[in-house]
């Protein structure tokens, strides 16, 4: 090749055998990281374009990596599914908090993509992915019936995709989350063991079913060795309903719950309403602790977004691309129990605090 002739460049190669430059430097590098189909793709692409190492280059880079220095970062996509997905639950803002200190931990960057944005499309999404070698992506928030979006699924094909904090469908992908069941049966248990005799779940519908009934799924099964008069049927509701306070109102009025499991703060302010205070007249606990300071389960969200970055770093520099060989892989993460005011133990059985809890008669009249 004489000075006049282009030299050919890790990235002629990565074009020409379908991979990313970094992929093209683990290989020729003998990584051990890399499938052996795939270096031997990589090399024969390079001998085919004629290409040599530089032998100064190859000496620096040697040197900086004995020394332990990150001279490359590769970058993932963030996937947003909805612009307000920082601001609808606390759920997500911990999930992402997560993602972002172990991408740096790992050392990939992040880049973050709003897939409602007016700006966005498939095609946009995939040219940038193309451009800035991003081979994966993790996706947090909520999707409509959990339905994977219909335009990026062959996206979801091309690139190796993790979602984080929910389960999607058609595809499904790669998923971490928390284990929704277990923190509504151990939390149902709790108040159980702290010795309420009717305990009741309210939360919205549209939320349970995003998570396939796990939160009334777990709440049942706890009830299960109550007396069968203790039993209370959840409340469900949807949160767009201008009725849904009155309905409560009449729930409790009905089934007379002597603590209450539920999601949303505004719970509190509902049973005060209605002429109860906690924990003074009935006990409150939350199925996702915050800075309410509820007692309730804390989902460890952090650890979602964690747990889902390594994933797809594992996957990343394992060369693998996860849709087109196997099915969707799961991890749970369990929750665990968080003590506060609002769920004190009993002093006596089917009291709060000594005295017995207000009677349905008690309660203000709403119409």
């Amino acid at each position: 090749m004489n000075s006049a002739q282009k030299r050919t460049t890790m990235k002629d190669i990565a074009e020409y055998a379908g991979v990313s430059k970094f992929t093209v430097s683990m290989a020729l590098n003998g990584s051990d990281k890399i499938r052996n189909e795939t270096k031997k793709r990589v090399r024969e692409a390079a001998r085919k374009l004629g290409y040599k190492k530089n032998g100064f280059i190859s000496a620096a880079m040697s040197a900086m990596k004995s020394k332990k220095t990150d001279w490359q970062q590769e970058t993932v996509a963030l996937l947003y599914t909805k612009s307000d997905t920082l601001e609808i639950k606390p759920t997500f803002p911990e999930i992402v908090s997560g993602i972002k200190s172990e991408a740096n931990r790992l050392g990939f960057c992040v880049e973050e993509f709003y897939l409602d944005a007016r700006a966005m499309s498939p095609q946009k999404l995939d040219s940038i992915f193309k451009s800035r070698n991003i081979r994966g992506a993790i996706m947090t928030g909520l999707l409509d019936k959990n339905m994977f979006p219909k335009q990026y699924a062959r996206l979801a094909k091309k690139y190796n995709f993790i979602s984080a904090g929910l389960r999607t469908k058609n595809p499904e992908i790669d998923f971490v989350i928390t284990d929704q069941f277990l923190i509504s049966y151990y939390s149902t248990l709790k108040i159980i063991e702290y010795g309420y005799k009717r305990p009741g779940l309210a939360t919205t519908g549209n939320i349970d079913f995003l998570i396939d009934g796990r939160f009334t799924g777990g709440f049942l099964r706890g009830q299960i060795n109550l007396d069968e008069k203790s039993r209370i049927p959840p409340f469900l509701y949807v949160e767009k309903d201008k009725e849904r306070k009155k309905k409560f109102f009449h729930w409790l009025k009905k089934y007379k719950p002597d603590a209450i499991l539920c999601l949303e703060s505004y719970i509190k302010e509902w049973l005060e309403e209605a002429g109860l205070k906690v924990p003074r007249d009935i006990g409150l606990a939350t199925l996702e602790v915050d800075e309410r300071r509820f007692a309730g389960m804390k989902q460890k969200n952090r650890d979602v977004g964690i747990i889902a970055m390594q994933n797809l770093s594992d996957i990343l520099h394992r060369n693998i691309l996860t849709r087109k060989n196997s099915p969707a892989k799961s991890t749970i993460i369990r929750p665990h129990w968080v003590n506060a005011y609002t769920l004190p133990k009993l002093q006596q059985a089917g009291s709060l605090h000594g005295r017995e809890p207000r009677r349905s008669s008690e309660l203000r009249s709403f119409r």
